[in-house]
């Protein structure tokens, strides 16, 4: 992660009032990990829940990802002393990518808003054409990579 970016995160993360709150709101002890770990369960409750009572809704993808990540990462690709393919760790990854296609076959009810298009379409029609180099070179003059000695060992 690019250190400005990493700073500004940083600066979030100890602000510990938050945290605090978080903690006094979820009656959870024992700080951030704790009130992260029962919000993403929160989270995931709400997925369920919506699910239950409208079919229609759009799910975050970034949930999936990371149970995608966990099981990646936290099961075993072979059974422990065999080279025998971990099953159950495939059937997980594909009933997670199963879900996520079942939203990828609902028609979602979007609808024109004309307030925002006449907002939007006048500043569309003005901006100028910009390459993907030009976004490119403006991203690099936002964040600069990283120098050498700033790397931190991944």
């Amino acid at each position: 992660m690019v250190a400005s970016t990493q700073a500004v995160l940083d600066t979030a993360r100890k602000d510990k009032a938050a945290h605090e709150y978080d903690e006094e709101l979820l009656g959870i002890p024992g700080g951030t990990a704790s009130c992260e770990s029962a919000m993403y369960s929160i989270l995931r409750y709400a997925i369920a829940l919506s699910q239950i009572i409208m079919q229609d809704t759009n799910h975050p993808l970034g949930v999936y990802l990371t149970d995608l990540t966990f099981i990646e990462d936290g099961i075993p690709a072979t059974i422990k002393k065999s080279d025998l393919i971990n099953f159950a760790k495939r059937a997980k990854t594909a009933e997670v990518i199963r879900e996520i296609q079942t939203y990828q076959n609902v028609a979602y009810p979007f609808r024109t808003v004309p307030e925002l298009l006449e907002m939007m379409i006048p500043v569309i029609n003005e901006s100028p054409d910009v390459s993907d180099q030009d976004t490119y070179d403006l991203s690099l003059k936002l964040e600069p990579r990283e120098r050498e000695d700033e790397k931190i060992a991944r």
